[in-house]
């Protein structure tokens, strides 16, 4: 985002910061008094990654609090039950993708007392929850009516990038989706 904070509390307010996802900020969430007598701003993080701050992923003044718990940053150490200090694998910040790679520490790392997520799962922290549920099985290649000399055979072939199993005989139901050369879906076949 490149903005001074991602989040602020201040002057007397109270809120939550619940699944985000906050990156390139100077500050990523900041509790503060930002007028004299107004009083300061109470925080409670959950769930939260706070990933490439400048300058700090949490700042709290002495008139505001902060309670931190699953979140993650990549630049500080988070005090609180279940914060991880680590890079959260964005699938590709640089084009705002922040979604999560297989490997991420955020995977099934968030609060446990959370609601689950879609594939039933424990919580993810951060925005973006992983299906831990798809298939990833992609069409490799597709040879249908050839000419004689090619391969007069009619054939698909898959191509699993996971470590997990498939059996696409037992599945009462497949559905594809289109890749472009970016490798951004454009459409379910």
């Amino acid at each position: 985002a490149k903005a001074g904070r991602g989040i602020s509390f201040k002057n007397n307010s109270r809120g939550k910061s619940l699944n985000n996802t906050l990156f390139n900020n100077a500050v990523g969430i900041k509790c503060y008094q930002k007028d004299a007598g107004k009083g300061g701003g109470d925080a409670i993080i959950e769930n939260t990654i706070i990933a490439g701050s400048i300058e700090n992923s949490i700042e709290v003044d002495g008139l505001s609090s902060a309670e931190v718990s699953y979140s993650l940053s990549d630049t500080d150490a988070l005090y609180g039950t279940g914060n991880i200090n680590a890079d959260p694998m964005f699938i590709n910040p640089a084009s705002n993708d922040f979604r999560l790679q297989s490997g991420s520490p955020c995977i099934n790392a968030g609060n446990p007392d959370s609601p689950k997520d879609p594939d039933g799962t424990r919580a993810d922290i951060g925005a973006f929850s992983v299906n831990l549920t798809a298939s990833n099985i992609v069409i490799n290649e597709i040879n249908y009516n050839s000419s004689a000399d090619f391969d007069p055979e009619d054939w698909v072939e898959f191509y699993n990038p996971s470590e997990k199993q498939f059996n696409i005989v037992q599945m009462p139901k497949m559905n594809f989706v289109m890749i472009d050369g970016a490798g951004d879906p454009k459409g379910l076949v």
